[in-house]
């Protein structure tokens, strides 16, 4: 038994419905090989979101109801929605940004980031906030994010053995197929950190439905903790199989453009 996971999951508030999480749950599980998969999205939150409380809102869960979805929590750590076709466990967590500029996933839970009026707090003070706080810290690759100054930033933490077993890195759907793999994931392996996969879907277009769509499998069944498979996984890492595909680089040029142009 195992669990499909998908460690870099944002459920964008404007497209955050009973009906299109059922939707993105159907169509994640259509993608697999297996009858009535488990599944693990793990949140990467933005600050001022909490998508974990939308779920939970009596509100949202009698709309689950009606769709033949049932939504039970599960402590503060996620909640387990059961359909005919799919088991999907959302798990807490949120992304932030170091003082760096690089971005941190914790998965489990939340910590507190910095505000308008208070600095950012540096990536190895934040790894140590979330560890303190029991969660699991997880570095994402994200475009243009792992070169130079800040590149380095990761290699250094990852050649100093920096909370080997309690961290992990994780590549993202992101990343384009057929780009060159970043050096900082061989280096985490040679030095014993799991190399996580995440699909990291963006607010633009129909990127979202891209969430649960490219992760790997995590030994554990539904009846499991998820977390502490993870936590397991980070202190032993074992090899990993993973599922989905990246997007083509046409595909990331596109969505990166959409992006720039609707910021501005």
């Amino acid at each position: 038994m195992h669990w499909f996971v998908d460690a870099h999951v944002h459920l964008h508030p404007a497209q955050l419905s009973p009906s299109s999480l059922v939707a993105l749950a159907d169509d994640a599980a259509s993608n697999l090989t297996v009858s009535r998969p488990s599944l693990l999205w793990c949140l990467a939150d933005m600050p001022g979101v909490d998508t974990l409380n939308a779920i939970r809102e009596p509100s949202f869960v009698r709309s689950l109801s009606r769709l033949s979805v049932a939504c039970q929590e599960d402590g503060s750590h996620g909640a387990r929605l059961s359909a005919d076709q799919w088991q999907l466990y959302i798990m807490n967590g949120s992304q932030i940004v170091s003082a760096e500029g690089l971005e941190l996933l914790t998965i489990g839970g939340k910590i507190a980031s910095s505000s308008s009026s208070s600095p950012a707090a540096e990536l190895a003070d934040l790894i140590d906030t979330t560890i303190s706080a029991g969660f699991l810290p997880v570095v994402p690759w994200g475009a243009g994010k792992w070169l130079g100054r800040r590149g380095s930033v990761v290699s250094g933490l990852l050649k100093s053995r920096f909370r080997l077993g309690h961290l992990a890195i994780a590549d993202s759907g992101v990343r384009p197929a057929g780009w060159r793999r970043p050096s900082q994931f061989l280096l985490a392996e040679e030095q014993g950190y799991v190399v996580l996969h995440g699909s990291d879907p963006l607010w633009v277009g129909s990127d979202q439905q891209r969430a649960g769509r490219f992760g790997f499998l995590l030994d554990g069944s539904w009846e499991d903790s998820p977390l502490d498979q993870l936590r397991t996984l980070l202190r032993r890492p074992a090899s990993q199989r993973f599922f989905g595909r990246k997007i083509s680089p046409w595909y990331f040029l596109k969505t990166q453009t959409m992006l720039r142009v609707q910021k501005k």
